[in-house]
């Protein structure tokens, strides 16, 4: 073996160029992928806003990331970041709505209608049975 040739008596003399395994690997989509991912989670967990807002946030770092590795935003991590600063703007919006006095009267009517409609589903009256209804449902 000399100067990149490679003879053993068989391959007659032909050359060879060592492998760069960095330069041979294509750039990772990995965080692509995770953004994707946690983008959708995010917009999935919007109920649980604490949740949705660190999966947006982590969505958007990594689509970030994915971007600074590759070179370009790839679709994955483009429908990552829209889709976890979807989900973090709505959970900051939820956390806003519900720390105001409009948000709060409308959790406490919410409560206070549901705490009716299951003290009569126990209490058997049943209420007017839906939309127009009589209450009764006879077969």
């Amino acid at each position: 073996m000399n100067n990149g040739e490679y003879n053993n008596g068989n391959n007659g003399g032909v050359k060879y160029e060592p492998i760069d395994i960095n330069k041979a690997l294509p750039p990772t989509r990995g965080f692509s992928i995770a953004s994707m991912v946690l983008g959708i989670l995010s917009l999935i967990t919007c109920c649980c806003v604490y949740i949705s807002i660190l999966f947006g946030a982590l969505a958007v770092v990594f689509a970030l990331i994915s971007r600074k590795k590759i070179g370009v935003l790839d679709g994955m991590s483009i429908a990552g970041l829209i889709c976890g600063i979807l989900g973090f703007v709505i959970g900051i919006a939820i956390i806003i709505y519900v720390n105001t006095p409009g948000g709060q009267a409308a959790i406490n009517s919410f409560m206070e209608e549901w705490e009716r409609a299951l003290e009569e589903a126990q209490n058997g009256t049943g209420g007017n049975g839906g939309i127009g209804g009589s209450g009764r449902y006879e077969i």
